[in-house]
């Protein structure tokens, strides 16, 4: 990330990391969204805000969805955090994330960002899923 994302990363921006579902960070014990993040943060000296988005609501499982049932499963499933409204404002932010598969998940984030004043959303994942024909 830092390496491919060198030209996007400065102190001036905040890196935000895509969040769980509270049920699912307690049967899981930890975000891999998170981690990334605080260790982008932690090597780059950028604010890392993990709290800055939350899953409002439980979503099932995406695996089989479509690429329209998963944007209409993420629907309005992402609020930022009235507590960060403030620190987010005119920012521009990095939503970190470990994989993208439809990118129903990042619009979900990106758009509740956006409502929220962020100036510019970039994005930064491990991986990008995709399908394979043999």
């Amino acid at each position: 990330m830092k390496h491919y994302g060198h030209d996007l990363l400065s102190e001036e921006v905040l890196l935000v990391p895509v969040p769980l579902h509270f049920t699912k960070l307690w049967s899981r014990r930890y975000n891999q969204a998170a981690l990334l993040a605080q260790a982008l943060g932690r090597i780059c000296g950028i604010a890392v805000v993990p709290d800055a988005l939350r899953r409002c609501r439980r979503t099932r499982a995406l695996a089989h969805l479509s690429v329209e049932q998963r944007r209409d499963e993420l629907k309005d499933a992402f609020q930022v955090n009235e507590n960060r409204l403030m620190s987010l404002k005119d920012r521009h932010v990095i939503l970190v994330d470990d994989i993208l598969t439809t990118g129903a998940t990042a619009e979900s984030c990106v758009t509740a960002l956006k409502k929220a004043g962020c100036r510019r959303v970039d994005l930064f994942v491990v991986a990008r899923a995709c399908e394979l024909e043999f």
